[in-house]
């Protein structure tokens, strides 16, 4: 799905502007669209880390299919609505399986499944 090429990117978008966010979210990506997919993959942390200059716990990675034409509104949409809600995020964090993370997001009205399936194809 990636080559050696994407994490090079990823550390290359960084320097240019750092990911973190705030609220304890970060949203590292390649500097342009690396992949043959377009996915998004979610890392939380037990405690924070320091992240360029702000404290990070939750890491939401994500890659744009090279030359795409999907839809990708629904998944910005998912991941606004948690960079923007301190306690959707601080349940995420505590969600200890992919069945709880998703209980999680129904809980705050955010249907993953339905974000989902716009953009794994």
């Amino acid at each position: 799905m990636i080559d050696y090429t994407f994490l090079p990117a990823i550390y290359e978008r960084e320097k240019i502007a750092p990911t973190a966010f705030g609220n304890l979210v970060a949203i590292p990506h390649p500097i342009v669209p690396k992949s043959r997919k377009t996915f998004l993959t979610v890392c939380t942390l037990k405690k924070p880390i320091l992240w360029a200059d702000k404290q990070v716990q939750f890491i939401c990675l994500i890659s744009i299919k090279k030359n795409t034409e999907e839809e990708l509104q629904p998944m910005y949409d998912l991941i606004s609505e948690i960079i923007d809600n301190n306690c959707l995020v601080q349940h995420l964090i505590k969600a200890s399986t992919y069945h709880d993370f998703v209980k999680q997001l129904s809980k705050c009205g955010i249907n993953f499944i339905s974000c989902r399936n716009h953009v794994v194809k």
